[in-house]
């Protein structure tokens, strides 16, 4: 049985969406992932995580509450503090240690970006902390998009988070001006490229405008900021795009169908309810396909204009994707460094 079962896809199927077929990343395979290591092509999802503002944490020092004040007072709802991309394992980790290494892929106050395993700390900053009901997630579907957004992030890794003045405060509020009214009507000033300073929002919007450029993201990358990247990723003619895409799938035996559905179903129920010890009696494949049978939920949602059911959805899948990849994919041994701010928030 396929590991992705509701997203592979056969050579057929890769040619017939706009008459060409998906071309490999010009990067290659970021630094250090096997040369052999299988590379399946097909329509694939990919996420973007996002963090609701919750009132600020009173151990925050001064420059964390203003940002964190500045990037809530000025955003439309939802209004998020936080977002960065997650890639879900194309196979099963092993050994434990590495399963982070090229999932997680953001910035954070006053670090460079990175992938989550350079950063540490990662059970208590998604999961067991503060942060861990805040979560939400939002799916795209686009053609190997696994690959092409691992390469296309590899190629930003290090940006750095903002400029370098000599005031503490000015690195970290330099680009965000340009994420709101009426200085975002100027943010093509600001340069696009690879390694060009970028808070969350815009690395994000950076990313994935040069890994899928399909999205046609209609403002410059910092242009952007959390709650407007947001809003322009979940329209819904984005989802229904994605929902016709979904729709064109393999015939398969009744049979077939049957093992998918339970696949899915032990995915998200476990997923959802396994206490954390329990988790790596999941296999990988369900992981996979209940993951993914929750993003279609998202994608249904958003379609049918039910706001409450596409929030409640979205952190179900938040809650699911996070529980696969740092609960069960994580040995706690293994996330013992320490991680700084995510937006205004201090990863300690």
């Amino acid at each position: 049985m396929s590991s992705d079962l509701f997203a592979a896809r056969v050579e057929g199927a890769l040619r017939r969406e706009e008459g060409r077929q998906s071309q490999p990343p010009a990067t290659g395979v970021p630094t250090g992932v096997p040369p052999t290591a299988p590379r399946a092509l097909g329509r694939k999802m990919v996420y973007v995580l996002a963090l609701e503002a919750d009132p600020p944490d009173p151990n925050w020092d001064w420059e964390q509450r203003a940002l964190d004040s500045l990037v809530q007072a000025f955003q439309p709802s939802p209004v998020l503090t936080h977002v960065e991309l997650l890639i879900p394992p194309d196979e099963d980790p092993n050994p434990m240690s590495s399963a982070e290494q090229y999932t997680h892929f953001g910035t954070y106050l006053g670090k460079q970006s990175g992938w989550g395993s350079s950063f540490g700390k990662s059970k208590q900053f998604y999961t067991r902390g503060n942060n861990a009901e805040s979560w939400r997630a939002l799916p795209i579907v686009a053609m190997d998009a696994t690959t092409r957004l691992r390469a296309e992030c590899e190629v930003h890794k290090g940006t750095a988070y903002g400029t370098l003045f000599k005031w503490r405060i000015v690195p970290r509020l330099f680009d965000y001006p340009f994420s709101v009214p009426p200085l975002r009507s100027l943010a093509w000033t600001l340069s696009d490229e690879p390694q060009a300073d970028a808070h969350c929002a815009t690395l994000t919007a950076r990313c994935l405008r040069g890994a899928l450029p399909q999205l046609d993201l209609p403002h410059p990358s910092a242009w952007f900021g959390p709650s407007t990247l947001w809003i322009e990723l979940a329209r819904r003619n984005r989802m229904e795009a994605y929902q016709r895409q979904l729709a064109d799938t393999p015939l398969r035996s009744i049979v077939e169908e049957e093992d998918a559905r339970a696949c899915a179903e032990a995915g998200m129920k476990g997923l959802q309810t396994m206490k954390n010890e329990e988790l790596r009696s999941l296999t990988h494949e369900e992981c996979h396909a209940g993951t993914e049978y929750m993003a279609r939920k998202v994608i249904e949602a958003v379609v049918e204009g039910d706001a409450t059911k596409e929030r409640l959805w979205q952190k179900a899948l938040a809650k699911a994707l996070l529980r696969w990849t740092q609960e069960r994919n994580i040995a706690d041994k293994d996330d013992d460094h320490t991680r700084v701010a995510a937006g205004a928030y201090r990863r300690s």
